[in-house]
């Protein structure tokens, strides 16, 4: 007697790869979520302490916030023209002293990964600006967040920071209002579509927020000298 071979034929496989494709596209957005949560979960606690350290300098350097930039003060020229490039000169004696954020805080933030944002995958272009960080901007800058540097350049202390909207109506912020750290790029964080995109921000008062990108604009939009309607800022 002869033994029965047993196989699959070119439909069932057919059938099966087409299961398998179907159950792939079912759940890869799941699991980018999922992913995109556990990135954004590591990047709030980074910032949260980023915060406490900046607490920490502060009591250290009479209020003061820590007195430096982030790549996009040190590596572009945003600074050169905006606000009128006012504070050009002292940007470029960062530059010249070498006095980026994790450098300046290097004695408050040991562990310099605290500086780095799981979701950070690089980028060409700030705020309009040719800023090139590959492969990503904590390997070439050592740090995939920006910083408040008004907060220095204004001289604003701890204790007594005065902010307001950019903008009409030019509402006044409290420190709970206000950025003090914030992802590079909002793309870093959220779902497979634009409009999932979200960004990571420490604010003043020490809470960690993830933010739209509407309340990303609104909070990215404040000044430290009282506005004047006549001269906007841009």
């Amino acid at each position: 007697m002869k033994n029965k071979q047993s196989g699959f034929t070119l439909i069932e496989l057919l059938v099966v790869v087409a299961i398998t494709a179907l159950l792939a596209a079912l759940l890869f957005p799941v699991f980018a979520r999922a992913r995109a949560r556990g990135q954004q979960t590591a990047c709030l606690s980074n910032l949260r302490q980023l915060g406490l350290a900046t607490s920490q300098y502060a009591q250290d350097y009479d209020s003061r916030y820590p007195y430096g930039g982030d790549p996009t003060d040190l590596d572009s020229y945003g600074w050169a023209i905006k606000l009128k490039g006012i504070y050009w000169p002292a940007v470029q004696q960062m530059q010249l002293n070498g006095q980026t954020i994790p450098n300046v805080m290097a004695g408050y933030v040991k562990d310099r990964e605290l500086w780095h944002c799981p979701a950070d995958n690089g980028y060409e272009v700030i705020d309009n600006l040719p800023l090139s960080a590959s492969p990503s901007s904590f390997q070439q800058y050592g740090m995939s967040y920006t910083y408040t540097t008004e907060l220095a350049l204004e001289a604003q202390t701890i204790s007594n920071v005065r902010a307001w909207s950019m903008g009409p109506p030019y509402t006044e912020h409290d420190p709970a209002e206000v950025p003090l750290f914030w992802d590079l790029v909002g793309s870093w964080h959220g779902g497979p579509t634009k409009s999932e995109d979200r960004s990571n921000f420490v604010m003043l008062d020490g809470h960690a927020i993830s933010a739209n990108r509407t309340r990303t604009d609104q909070l990215r939009n404040i000044i430290f000298t009282i506005p004047d309607p006549n001269q906007p800022h841009g």
